[in-house]
């Protein structure tokens, strides 16, 4: 290990030090918190004989806000907060308001500073890290009433696509390209990444704590409040992370008149070498994650969300090193996809596709979505604009083997091959 490696480390482990001093201290105020709601509720139901619903939102206000990485799944620990006051539902038809994540309890809003229109991709690559960083209070409400509440929401507006992707696919690009088309987002608004969507993936994958009834049901209800501010023949486009695609046949179970596309790359390795080079950015945190999970899998994904992020693909690899992890993370949605490949709109897209024979296959997107192929060039100037440099590794003959062995172990398609 490298003195440059060595202190990279030790930034991490201090890093881990902090951030479980974090989650003491919030847990004492939380714990506090929670006390002073339930003399509040004593103190107004004997002097008034007021009792507080369960439709009512409890907001609370940010004193603080960590996560052990920034790419961590939105938590409800992420945010240090003291209860203010008690809300109504209605407050929510506020479109500064927006659903942040949801536990087996509760589900959790923040309000933003500007309405959820100015959160489009343009200007919010990634939503989950946005709204962590820029919410000004969080406010949650239990569960069955947020699925009950969502029923106000019921009727789409206008379309709803999902777009499922591959990790590491340039789904971002695309995601820009189609909101491109319309920089006034009243005809199309792209939302990229909302982490609640990957943290229902992971609790119906694993069945923690709901069942497949009460998972779908919180699924439709995060859907419908996500489109809540949805205006009258608006196209809501939700660019999710990759584990999402194993989500598709749920959505169709509770929602058909969704619209589903498919990204992908048309190489394992691809994705592989540019998932490595993003992990590269942060070698420390990984090598913590690995150490983390063989140390003990519960203090893991209590510190962090990323061996929750594909637990079944991760538990079945059992990574040792990035490139085994990167495998992880990678191959689990293309697996989805061609398991639940009836469910999609057009056949799968590949990231090479879209930047080699551009017109024709932004025609299919465009078809998916409602847009008029007059509106390519604006998506043609925004690639231009947006592409990245290319991959400037390629994977060695020993790490081919590796992927290779664990590819077969799992049952993907040879790395090399088109799916």
């Amino acid at each position: 290990m490298t003195t440059d490696s060595r202190a990279e480390f030790a930034e991490a482990v201090l890093a881990l030090v902090f951030y479980v001093l974090y989650r003491i201290l919030r847990a004492l105020i939380q714990l506090e918190s929670d006390l002073f709601v339930l003399v509040k509720k004593a103190l107004l139901y004997y002097r008034k004989k007021e009792v507080v619903g369960g439709d009512q939102l409890e907001v609370s206000t940010i004193l603080a806000r960590k996560r052990f990485h920034l790419t961590d799944l939105a938590r409800d620990v992420d945010f240090l907060s003291f209860f203010e006051h008690w809300e109504s539902i209605e407050c929510l038809e506020d479109p500064r308001w927006m659903v942040y994540t949801v536990t087996r309890k509760h589900a959790y809003f923040v309000k933003m500073p500007n309405s959820s229109i100015e959160y489009a991709v343009e200007d919010s690559a990634f939503l989950g890290p946005t709204m962590f960083q820029l919410a000004d209070k969080v406010a949650r409400i239990p569960i069955d009433a947020f699925i009950e509440q969502s029923r106000a929401y019921r009727n789409f507006k206008g379309k709803v696509i999902v777009i499922s992707t591959m990790a590491r696919s340039g789904s971002t690009l695309m995601a820009k390209m189609l909101q491109a088309t319309d920089h006034t987002r009243r005809d199309i608004l792209v939302f990229s990444e909302p982490d609640v969507f990957s943290v229902i993936a992971t609790m119906i994958d694993d069945f923690s704590g709901i069942d497949l009834w009460k998972g779908r049901r919180l699924l439709l209800a995060t859907t419908r409040f996500m489109c809540k501010d949805q205006l009258r023949d608006q196209t809501v486009v939700l660019k999710m992370k990759s584990n999402c695609t194993r989500l598709v046949p749920h959505f169709h179970a509770v929602t058909p008149s969704v619209m589903h596309l498919f990204l992908a790359r048309d190489q394992l390795e691809h994705s592989l070498v540019s998932q490595m080079l993003f992990a590269h950015h942060s070698p420390a945190l990984f090598k913590m994650v690995l150490i983390l999970r063989r140390t003990s899998p519960a203090l893991c994904a209590w510190i962090t969300t990323w061996c929750q992020y594909e637990t079944r693909m991760v538990n079945m690899i059992d990574p040792r090193s990035v490139l085994e992890f990167a495998l992880a993370i990678v191959c689990r949605s293309v697996i989805d996809y061609k398991l639940f490949r009836k469910f999609f709109s057009t056949p799968i897209i590949y990231y090479e596709e879209m930047v080699s024979e551009t017109v024709t296959t932004l025609r299919r997107i465009f078809s998916v979505c409602g847009l008029s192929d007059l509106q390519i060039p604006e998506s043609i100037a925004c690639k231009r604009k947006n592409s990245g440099n290319p991959l400037g590794k390629q994977l060695s003959s020993e790490e081919k083997a590796v992927v290779k062995r664990i590819t077969e172990m799992i049952g993907f398609y040879d790395s090399l091959e088109k799916m």
